[in-house]
């Protein structure tokens, strides 16, 4: 019963899509919910961690770290949905993050150009921004 549950769950969505019932619009909104329940679940368990397992700085660290994403993906669904009379919310939203996302990337690249930071540090930092950009982009 299970293996054929899991069967057909691993099957629906590529099934969805080849019958062009479900689309990429549901497909982002899924992803965007299930990052949501994983940032959860995660937040959950170090709120419930106690004992000598993380000191209190460690669980507090860990608490915003998750907090924060978890505000940011909701104000990002927020900001999506607005309805404005002129404009498209989304692609105001996806613009303006484009461009920070470019200015973080000129920041990294001109600072090893000029020797002030490792190319190795740079190039761990360029792959955050471009991590961070295809999670908000896509």
């Amino acid at each position: 019963m299970l293996v054929t549950l899991l069967l057909q769950g691993l099957t629906l969505g590529p099934l969805t899509t080849r019958l062009g019932v479900g689309g990429e619009e549901d497909d982002r909104v899924e992803v965007a919910e299930l990052r949501a329940r994983a940032a959860g679940a995660a937040l959950d368990y170090v709120r419930a961690l106690t004992g000598p397992a993380s000191t209190e700085e460690v669980r507090r660290a860990a608490t915003l770290q998750y907090e924060g994403y978890l505000q940011a993906q909701r104000a990002m669904h927020d900001a999506r949905q607005l309805e404005v009379e002129d404009g498209d919310p989304a692609q105001e939203l996806e613009r303006l993050l484009r461009k920070a996302s470019n200015a973080e990337r000129q920041l990294v690249l001109d600072e090893r150009r000029r020797g002030q930071v490792s190319a190795a540090a740079a190039d761990e930092v360029l792959r955050d921004v471009e991590s961070r950009a295809l999670r908000d982009f896509g």
